[in-house]
């Protein structure tokens, strides 16, 4: 999978007008995406650990860029060197929009926006080795998109759903709790069973 995007390895592509960059990616390098001057869209992982300088320099159609990345990467005011960040609306994680107003750089877009964030219906703790079901893969606010890691039916998990790109939409987490089977005395007065569980008595 792709790790970086390359140094100038999109520059002077007229005819991009959108990209949504792969989660597999951590670097963005220099000179990226710089005189892209059709490029009206972008959308940034939470992977990126590293935006070098002019990544989207003279990118002046921009008019959309959304970052998922919960804390404002510390940046070069150059990485949009001669790119009016006022004329561009900058989406970001509603738990991280504080950061980004206040963050060098990243303050000059605006304006600056929360992304909705898809909402489900907690699932409720079960046993381990209960059946469990696949989670939905449409929010209640009706977003679109997908859960990792596959379903663990053994043990407590915490679930991350990824919108599907283009929806401008943060991330989601969900913990499902599971519970161990509980192994009780058979002499017990009083014994609290797992529903719809086999549970081993000594």
């Amino acid at each position: 999978s792709v790790t970086s995007i390359g140094h100038y390895a999109f520059r002077d592509c007229s005819s991009l007008t959108s990209i949504s960059i792969p989660n597999s990616v951590t670097i963005i390098e220099n000179g990226a995406f710089a005189f892209c001057s059709s490029l009206n869209s972008v959308s940034i992982p939470n992977s990126v650990t590293i935006i070098e300088n002019v990544a989207f320099a003279y990118c002046t159609s921009l008019t959309s860029f959304t970052c998922f990345i919960s804390s404002p990467l510390s940046i070069d005011s150059d990485v949009f060197f001669q790119f009016n960040q006022s004329n561009c609306t900058l989406n970001v994680p509603s738990a991280s929009l504080t950061a980004y107003q206040t963050a060098p750089v990243w303050q000059n877009f605006n304006p600056i926006i929360a992304l909705p964030i898809p909402t489900f219906t907690q699932v409720a703790p079960i046993c381990s080795g209960s059946t469990l079901a696949d989670l939905p893969t449409t929010s209640t606010n009706n977003i679109t998109g997908t859960w990792l890691p596959a379903i663990n039916n053994t043990a407590t998990t915490t679930y991350t759903f990824t919108p599907t790109a283009g929806q401008n939409a943060g991330p989601a987490t969900m913990e499902i709790v599971v519970n161990p089977l509980p192994t009780v005395d058979a002499g017990a007065a009083t014994v609290t069973f797992c529903a719809n569980a086999i549970t081993p008595i000594t």
